[in-house]
């Protein structure tokens, strides 16, 4: 079989592959090192056979002072808390089970560590895999922008693709030494493939739960949808990919939404197993701590600026947009949206990103499949009247000029 390749695909091709991979480059040499590298690393050094939690936290600790002085400084010594967790193995111990429910980073991470490659590489590795895949699911959508003419269409999903890729949220998320960038690139590839009504996005909406179970929330309102639509087997995916999270949030989650809660929001605590977690969520949080909830969310929301006000204010005018428009897809995603910012107080830049990205390319590529009537069984095409006006026509017009009849 011959293989041919027209010049203008090789071009369109390769300077997606230069933009991509400088991308990938720029994260690779400006990683940022958050402290929840440090329970990744123990868990996924006790996955792969560290020993017990004492040994596991000397060796993550050991792995820590490989890197520059200010990194270790903040990681060690910023803050009390982070102090304590730094001389005390119990600590660190207790504080993995906020952690241990995303088993999908920390296998892949685990793995990795098995094979005898260094902690921190092998997060980078993670890390670029993700950007990877994210630059090329942009990419792939880009393609369906309504450009005309060969050059205007190659010129512009290259210049959308580069400023996608350099705006700065994009490029932070796969900095973190966290799964939020698998995260994202799994959202964008799970998005576009329910765009484009393929049944694979449950697979990659079930690889996003496995990283971090709690991102279900942003394909809650596709439940309903579905069942709207009478998509059956997209319902029964959906319902198997909540069945996963809350599976893997019950069983390796430790602690109960309100240590969670104060933990994230309140102070952080070094032996979270002291704090009594016998009161009641919903009294606790909304008797007792909602003023507080509304404090965080208006620190959150009123604090934001730059970039983050930028991804903001793109996402309230693609929501907009979307119900202007009543492009379904892209309203149950801005519901996602809106659900996470509700139930984890704030608009949190590496959370939000990629359902963001996801947003903004379904409202600009503008076919919305879900609304197609290919999709939806309760769309029904009109009748072709049409036609039946045409052919009486047609008759009338043969009676009046002959003796012919119509069969």
């Amino acid at each position: 079989m011959r293989l041919s390749v027209t010049l203008s695909t090789l071009v369109r091709v390769s300077a997606a592959l230069v933009m991509i991979g400088a991308a990938v480059l720029y994260a690779w040499m400006k990683p940022i090192w958050d402290w929840d590298v440090i329970p990744y690393l123990y868990i996924a050094k006790m996955l792969a056979g560290g020993g017990g939690y004492v040994h596991a936290h000397a060796w993550v600790y050991d792995m820590i002072n490989q890197l520059p002085a200010a990194v270790v400084h903040d990681l060690r010594a910023r803050e009390h808390f982070r102090e304590i967790v730094a001389n005390s193995p119990l600590s660190l111990a207790q504080l993995a089970g906020f952690y241990e429910a995303r088993q999908g980073y920390i296998g892949l991470l685990a793995i990795l560590i098995k094979l005898h490659i260094p902690p921190f590489t092998a997060i980078q590795l993670l890390n670029a895999g993700g950007q990877i895949l994210l630059g090329f699911m942009v990419w792939r959508w880009l393609q369906h922008m309504p450009l005309r003419g060969p050059y205007t269409r190659q010129i512009g999903i290259s210049v959308c693709l580069a400023i996608i890729l350099a705006f700065p949220s994009v490029m932070k998320v796969a900095r973190w030494s966290n799964p939020d960038g698998l995260v994202a690139a799994t959202y964008l590839a799970g998005a576009y493939l329910l765009w484009k009504q393929s049944s694979w996005w449950a697979v990659c909406a079930f690889m996003m739960v496995a990283l971090k179970p709690t991102t279900i929330v942003f394909f809650l309102p596709l439940g309903g949808w579905f069942a709207w639509h009478r998509r059956w087997q997209d319902l029964m995916y959906w319902i198997g990919i909540g069945v996963v999270a809350g599976w893997l949030l019950g069983t390796y989650g430790h602690y109960s939404l309100t240590q969670l809660w104060h933990h994230t929001f309140i102070g952080a605590m070094a032996y979270p197993e002291k704090w009594p977690a016998s009161q009641p969520v919903l009294h606790f949080y909304i008797y007792e701590k909602f003023a507080f909830y509304l404090e965080i969310m208006r620190m959150r929301m009123g604090g934001l600026h730059g970039r983050d006000m930028v991804l903001f204010v793109v996402f309230g005018v693609c929501s907009v947009y979307a119900v202007a428009k009543k492009q379904g897809l892209a309203m149950m995603l801005a519901g996602g949206i809106a659900l996470h910012v509700l139930l984890f107080p704030g608009f949190w830049e590496r959370l939000v990103v990629g359902p963001v990205l996801a947003l903004v390319l379904m409202v600009v590529c503008k076919r919305d499949y879900m609304s197609a009537p290919a999709f939806s069984s309760r769309q029904k095409l009109a009748k072709p009247t049409g036609y039946v006006r045409d052919k009486r026509e047609t008759n009338r017009i043969i009676n009046e000029s002959s003796d012919h009849r119509p069969l």
